[in-house]
This record gives C-alpha cells, structure tokens and sequence, in this order.
C-alpha cells in the first residue's frame, strides 16, 4: 500500500512490537494491586509524560503530506496523556491508598484520603 505509507507519520523498521499492549499491561497491573508502590505510580505518571512529548515531537516533524486529522489527533492524544500524568500526580496520595474503600468513602465525604 505505498498510497498509505506517504502518510505514516511513524516510521516502519520492520515488526516492532508496539508499546501499547504493554502500557496497558502496566496499567491494568496497577490498577488492580491493592497496595500500590509509589515507585510504580511514578513510573506510570513518566511513562504517560514521555508518551505526551513523544507525540508532540511526532506531530512537530510529520512529513508535510499528513492530513490535518492526523495533526489533530496526535495533538489532542499528547494533551490528554499530559492532563492524565498531572491528575495522577495531583491525586497520587489517593491513588496510593486506594487498595482500601474506607479510603474512597472518606475521601468523597469530604474527609482527607487517609483513614486512621
């Protein structure tokens, strides 16, 4: 399909495994531990950061055949990704401590995320 690869802002090195399925992993992984090490969270909020950048810099030195669609999305991706990294890390004392419900419970009644 050589009408498609005038448009593939990423460049084919041949089969690569993508990082998607391993971000997701990484993620899903987290999400499901109850007790969350913080160095694991950091991990996730750089990874979501690097991913930001990584899509802007994609977006900056896209060939000039890329459709506006194509600039949009890798733009609007790179913003969501850095407004999720900020949320995690504005809100990583509650994520810490979400392996408890009381936790949650207190936290959305108005109480702090810690539970004594």
């Amino acid at each position: 399909m050589p009408h498609l690869a005038a448009v593939s802002v990423v460049p084919t090195l041949g089969p690569a495994p993508s990082p998607w399925p391993l971000y997701s992993v990484f993620g899903l992984t987290l999400g499901t531990l109850g007790r969350r090490p913080a160095w694991l969270l950091g991990g996730l909020i750089s990874a979501n950061l690097v991913w930001a950048a990584v899509c802007i810099i994609l977006a900056v030195r896209a060939p000039a055949g890329v459709i506006l669609w194509g600039y949009g999305h890798l733009i609007g991706e790179g913003a969501f990704v850095a407004a999720l990294a900020c949320l995690e890390w504005r809100y990583r004392r509650l994520i810490l401590e979400l392996g408890d419900t009381r936790v949650v419970r207190n936290y959305f009644a108005g109480g702090s995320a810690s539970v004594r």
